[in-house]
């Protein structure tokens, strides 16, 4: 789920996917972002590759599983972590599970309302819709760490303890997520708060700064897409890989156009093509199509916003018709009919 998430968030970025003894400390040059996801244990060598990596500027993302050794970690990667690794906690019975003696049955953990103040949560609705909603069966405890300046918790459970923490290390950022990417652990990665969490993470971890925010769309909604320069098509990257392209004869007078196929969720990459044929991303001009649910709101709607009992628009305006089912009446009187003819009959035979 996260390799997907970081392909999609992370415009003419290359992501390579490979396993731990694979991976050598030499090969860690000219990356910018690295993500540990359920790694049983670093090795030595890897560990202090990671420290001078962080250090020197590098991002660093760390999520734990019923892999991660947390002892091995706090003694090799104790300059890393932000807090040291506790003990794995079971908030609900795992999906696909039975709630039995070893299993605790209360509800699901979920989060805190996300504090929008953190620049990383700061694209995010007001009460972190998307976010707050995600199902947590089992994470892992922090132990606590002494306050510093360097270490900030970004997103908390409704228990309080830390989901989501960050730590400066020299110019370099790392940051912890204390349960699963996919779905072992919890919905998180189904939910629409997902790819922007990973978004933002992502451009946190390797510096991306800027004013312009990556635009947030409901499914079915518009964009308009600029043209500039001498720039002769734009072209539109679609979640499900296809290419969506629009030529600047093709733009208004605003040189714009609309863009509206929004059906797929998930990251739309915008790229331009010059006179050359050259082709440029254009990430100021991205955007990501997350679900509308505004639909699945459970509230009771008021009386008055009701279809059935919105006012007719205009006085003088018919009232709408209403279909009315006739086959019970047809079919009652058809029984009668045939009843008739069944006593006329008789009647005829002199029975």
């Amino acid at each position: 789920m996260a390799p997907t998430a970081l392909r999609n968030v992370l415009p003419s970025a290359a992501v390579t996917i490979k396993l731990a003894d694979d991976v050598s400390p030499e090969s860690l040059k000219g990356t910018t972002l690295v993500a540990l996801l359920n790694l049983a244990q670093p090795s030595p060598a890897m560990a202090l590759a990671l420290v001078r990596f962080v250090s020197a500027g590098g991002g660093l993302f760390i999520s734990v599983g019923d892999r991660v050794d947390a002892t091995v970690w706090n003694e090799r990667m104790a300059k890393l972590l932000p807090q040291p690794l506790g003990l794995p906690r079971t908030a609900s019975a795992l999906p696909g599970q039975h709630a039995g003696e070893i299993v605790d049955d209360r509800p699901a953990e979920r989060l805190a309302p996300i504090d929008r103040s953190h620049p990383l949560l700061a694209s995010f609705p007001e009460h972190g819709e998307g976010l707050v909603s995600a199902c947590f069966f089992k994470y892992m405890l922090l132990d606590p760490a002494p306050e510093s300046p360097e270490r900030s918790v970004i997103l908390r459970y409704e228990s309080g303890a830390p989901a989501l923490v960050e730590k400066q290390v020299g110019k370099g950022r790392v940051m912890l997520l204390s349960t699963t990417v996919d779905r072992e652990w919890t919905d998180l990665p189904i939910r629409t708060g997902f790819l922007p969490l990973v978004r933002e993470a992502a451009r946190r971890l390797v510096g991306v700064t800027g004013d312009e925010e990556t635009a947030s769309l409901r499914a079915g909604e518009a964009r308009i897409l600029a043209f500039t320069g001498d720039e002769q098509r734009l072209e539109v990257s679609r979640p499900d890989g296809s290419v969506w392209v629009a030529r600047r004869e093709q733009a208004s007078a605003a040189r714009s156009v609309l863009y509206s196929e929004t059906d797929r969720l998930g990251t739309y990459h915008v790229r331009a093509v010059g006179p050359d044929g050259t082709v440029v991303p254009r990430p100021e001009q991205d955007f990501v199509v997350n679900l509308d649910t505004r639909e699945s709101n459970p509230a009771r709607l008021d009386p008055a916003l009701r279809p059935d009992r919105i006012a007719v628009a205009s006085p003088g305006a018919k009232p709408p018709k209403h279909r009315v089912e006739l086959w019970h009446t047809l079919a009652a009187l058809m029984i009668g009919l045939l009843l008739c003819e069944s006593v006329l009959t008789l009647r005829r035979r002199g029975v």
